[in-house]
């Protein structure tokens, strides 16, 4: 699917979105069950607490992609995480729908998401994982100044580990 015409508004999720977010997000489970550390099943009995929390909590910034009033692509970074060390926001639940690849969107996202983290100025540094099975996604970072630091194991599957300087 392609529209030139397309009007691509990307949003801060928070209280009033909160169920366009679990909703793209059960979506990315369900369409890429490899690119994530999560289960369909597992995510989708999780609470409506549980959404609300995540987009309350100000460690986390989420944002939403939406093609007319349609919500289509979701991007995360954990200010502050456990696996990642102190001055390092760690990049996550990035996922654009099938049907609107290739349209900018990811772009967009990314780049709004590296702006907000660019506003925490304890943070130099934004780390994410990506399935080695996913060559588009790792072409995307790399094209979009992420450099492989690395791989690691997760869960029995390999991943490739990328950065990018933000400061």
């Amino acid at each position: 699917m392609y529209n030139i015409c397309m009007k691509i508004e990307i949003v801060e999720s928070n209280i009033s979105n909160w169920r366009e977010f679990k909703n793209i997000r059960l979506e990315s489970l369900m369409c890429e069950p490899e690119a994530f550390s999560s289960s369909l099943k597992k995510t989708d009995a999780f609470p409506d607490k549980y959404w609300i929390d995540m987009v309350s909590d100000r460690n986390n910034i989420i944002l939403l992609a939406f093609v007319d009033s349609v919500c289509v692509g979701i991007i995360r970074a954990a200010i502050k995480d456990e696996d990642v060390k102190e001055g390092t926001a760690f990049i996550g639940s990035f996922f654009v729908n099938a049907n609107y690849r290739r349209q900018g969107i990811g772009k967009a996202l990314m780049n709004e998401l590296l702006a907000r983290i660019n506003t925490h100025l304890e943070i130099s540094t934004a780390k994410l994982w990506v399935s080695i099975k996913q060559s588009d996604a790792i072409k995307f970072y790399d094209n979009n100044g992420f450099k492989y630091v690395g791989e690691d194991l997760k869960e029995g599957n390999l991943e490739l580990v990328f950065e990018k300087v933000i400061r």
